[in-house]
């Protein structure tokens, strides 16, 4: 076969456009459902990832879909962003030397391939699935994050990336310039292969630096919990169903799937030294999951025990007491049930906790002596009270929040400075500070001096940032918190010293904060200015353009892609979920590492204490 002559034709099975939409696991199987069963049983053979990071009609369109953007220049916003899932041509294996091109007919709906070289009889047909004028290191790197192709050292992206802007003009026609100031104040000025290069290279560095595990296992919002050695996760991915996925790796495997609620799970947690697993629900139950032997299989399974919980709204948090003998669930009915186990009836009964609450419980967490209970609701109060229940807990030792502690006593009340939605709560490693987050871009620190006393300290932090959804302790004086800014934020301080902010865990955010902090570009803290929209009227003002894409200004904070901008931030979405990963388990030591998972789907553990800059790395590059 000669180059240029065409190989092959045909309409797509499906086509989807990524920026109008982001289809989850059922509409793709709907539309899959709609296909000729000729046409179905194509699609279902392509290939699949085998891992639950990918449901398994998402990952063949992951894996096979053929990118229109890049097949297709044209103006029509139709096929921008789109892909489309072809039988035939999906099935032409990678090459980084490829035989063949893939184009896309938008007049015909058909997607074509044509010979680049001379094509021996017998020889494969190969494609390419990322554009061939990137640089080879951001081909690799991109085709190792998508298809699972052989990992590559960041150190070949670096010099790369310092070879082109030493080449570039931002250097070459400034006697000032250095490869940090390029990479910093200049990226608009740079050519593309170095805008690759920089992006592919901050991606690199993000896992690296930061030490941070990034597991994208839906595309959908998720809620979390790890077992004791972190093998072992539960997983719902915004449905009824809870998943448990074993590592195997740097994968996760499906094992288990427990069904018995019939609406959205809302919370999970995982009692570490017990096995045992609760899970909350919009159909206002909760189940104790244990792993046992199956009576009918003789195979082991987790066995769910009901929990009569006797609300007449749905349950939104729960967590386990600390020596996991009970635990409590949140409500939208202003309640939160203290549950304990009932031998004699084999289930879990609740004791429910009132007054003062007058609105939704939106979040939960135990003092260190199981007797104790923080609440944050939706009425802008966080509330301590005693969930101290006869027969299961033993008299706790005096307190800072009391003495006598009969069930449903406040011990604490405290607002929120602006009386926004109270969305999260935290004690100390003490229990002697509690801290909770707010709608209001707040979060405050509160240290009790007694009983009916004012507090010895109430600190509060103003976030330059949208609100924190969640937050926990990492030592008597961090805090680790975030939310609707899609990044974590290390707290610090103590009863004496302000509490304030001192840096993102995100790499490429914290380089932001200290370029903005040194006098250099405003920060990129807070979505207003990762906002698009935002980014358009100030560049009207400041440069005289009415629109940033048809200049090609990018706002602070996000990157272009092809269907696209995205945020530089790890989420890429609301983080929901901010939990103990290791450390700091009652035995005095200090939280090292903490797990985060939100809207975006993604589960990402992260180094407390091992981030770095990006940029300042780049900057020390050999000359």
């Amino acid at each position: 076969m000669k180059p240029g002559e065409m190989i092959l034709r045909e309409r797509p099975l499906l086509i989807t456009n990524a920026i109008r939409t982001t289809p989850s696991e059922t509409l793709y199987a709907l539309a899959v459902s709609n296909l000729s069963p000729t046409s179905r049983t194509s699609f279902l053979s392509l290939f699949t990832p085998t891992s639950p990071l990918f449901p398994p009609i998402t990952g063949r369109w992951y894996s096979n879909g053929a990118e229109l953007t890049h097949a297709y220049s044209g103006k029509d916003a139709l096929f921008q962003g789109a892909s489309g899932v072809f039988e035939r041509i999906s099935r032409a294996n990678h090459s980084c030397t490829p035989n063949a091109v893939f184009e896309f007919d938008p007049d015909t709906l058909c997607g074509i391939l044509y010979s680049i070289r001379p094509i021996r009889a017998g020889e494969e047909i190969c494609q390419s699935y990322i554009p061939l004028d990137a640089p080879r290191c951001v081909r690799i790197r991109a085709l190792e994050e998508r298809y699972g192709f052989p990992n590559l050292s960041c150190q070949e992206i670096r010099t790369a990336l310092a070879g082109c802007i030493l080449k570039s003009d931002c250097v070459l026609k400034s006697s000032t310039n250095s490869v940090q100031d390029c990479l910093r104040d200049h990226t608009d000025e740079l050519p593309t292969e170095c805008k690759h290069l920089r992006t592919a290279f901050f991606e690199c560095k993000r896992g690296m630096s930061t030490m941070s595990e990034i597991y994208q296992l839906a595309n959908v919002p998720i809620v979390h919990g790890f077992n004791q050695d972190r093998s072992a996760v539960a997983v719902s991915q915004n449905s009824n169903e809870v998943q448990i996925l074993t590592k195997a790796g740097t994968k996760w495997d499906l094992t288990h799937t427990l069904t018995e609620h019939d609406k959205l799970v809302t919370s999970i947690d995982w009692a570490p030294h017990t096995n045992r697993i609760v899970t909350c629900s919009h159909d206002r139950n909760a189940y104790v999951w244990n792993y046992e032997i199956d009576p009918s299989t003789g195979q082991p399974s987790w066995q769910p025990t009901l929990v009569l919980l006797r609300l007449n709204r749905s349950a939104t948090f729960v967590r386990w007491s600390p020596n996991e003998t009970k635990f409590a669930v949140a409500s939208g009915a202003r309640t939160v049930a203290v549950c304990q186990f009932d031998e004699e009836s084999n289930w879990w009964v609740a004791k429910h906790i009132k007054k003062p609450l007058r609105t939704t419980v939106l979040s939960l967490d135990w003092h260190p002596n199981s007797v104790l209970l923080a609440t944050g609701s939706a009425d802008g109060m966080a509330r301590v009270f005693s969930a101290f229940m006869k027969g299961v807990d033993s008299k706790p030792e005096p307190t800072v929040w009391g003495e006598r502690l009969p069930f449903n006593t406040v011990c604490g009340e405290f607002s929120s400075p602006s009386g926004g939605w109270v969305h999260g709560v935290a004690f100390s490693p003490s229990g002697d500070a509690l801290a909770f987050a707010s709608h209001d871009s707040t979060i405050t620190v509160v240290y009790p001096s007694g009983p009916d006393s004012a507090p010895q300290a109430l600190h509060t932090i103003q976030l330059p940032s949208l609100p924190c959804i969640s937050l926990v302790f990492t030592s008597p004086t961090s805090i680790v918190a975030a939310g609707h800014d899609c990044q974590p934020f290390l707290f610090s301080g103590s009863v004496s010293t302000p509490w304030s902010q001192s840096r993102s865990l995100d790499d490429a955010s914290s380089s932001a904060a200290a370029r903005s902090a040194a006098g250099g570009a405003a920060s990129s803290v807070g979505r207003l200015n990762k906002s698009e929209a935002f980014n358009m009227f100030r560049a009207a003002d400041s440069r005289g353009v009415g629109s940033s894409g048809a200049t090609g200004v990018v706002a602070a904070g996000t990157r272009q892609t092809a269907n696209g901008t995205e945020l530089t931030t790890v989420h890429q979405n609301t983080v929901t979920s901010v939990r103990r990963y290791e450390g700091g388990e009652g035995d005095g030591s200090d939280v090292t590492r903490i797990s985060t998972s939100g809207v975006d789907g993604r589960l990402v553990v992260w180094d407390v204490g091992g981030v770095g800059a990006v940029t300042r790395g780049v900057g020390r590059m050999a000359m």
